[in-house]
């Protein structure tokens, strides 16, 4: 089965996948504080809720770099925070298709969040390796 050893192999997509995650949801994180979308004029006093965003993607970059530098991607925990971060991708998916239908407008947006909602629900479902009793789980 491919996908499975891509998922659950040492240097594997997965880690790729958590350091690509992390990466840009820093950078999307850190430009959201300044208080406004660079693709749209924020109405006075929305700052705080541009903010509040920004600190919501930070927060995901937090999420998806502590996973991969304490070598948790292919434990059950990381199969837990890939299924997190799946469900809020596909989530993004599902709200920005809406907006699209109604509005015309978020299919970029939709399209962005699409292949990380894809990549971490393959890793939740079959990237976990087996913990052994005798060693616990073996991270290389």
């Amino acid at each position: 089965m491919r996908q499975l050893d891509f998922f659950s192999s040492t240097h594997s997509g997965a880690s790729l996948l958590y350091i690509a995650h992390t990466l840009l949801e820093l950078v999307l994180g850190a430009v959201k504080l300044r208080g406004r979308y660079s693709a749209m004029e924020t109405p006075l006093g929305a700052e705080r809720f541009v903010r509040h965003h920004g600190i919501s993607l930070l927060s995901l970059a937090l999420l998806g770099g502590l996973v991969y530098t304490k070598r948790l991607v292919h434990t059950p925990l990381g199969s837990v925070a890939s299924a997190t971060l799946a469900f809020f991708h596909a989530a993004a998916v599902l709200v920005m298709c809406h907006a699209w239908l109604q509005t015309g407008e978020g299919l970029n947006v939709a399209f962005t969040h699409t292949p990380f909602a894809i990549g971490f629900a393959l890793h939740a479902a079959f990237g976990s390796r087996p913990y052994r009793e005798e060693g616990g789980y073996r991270v290389e």
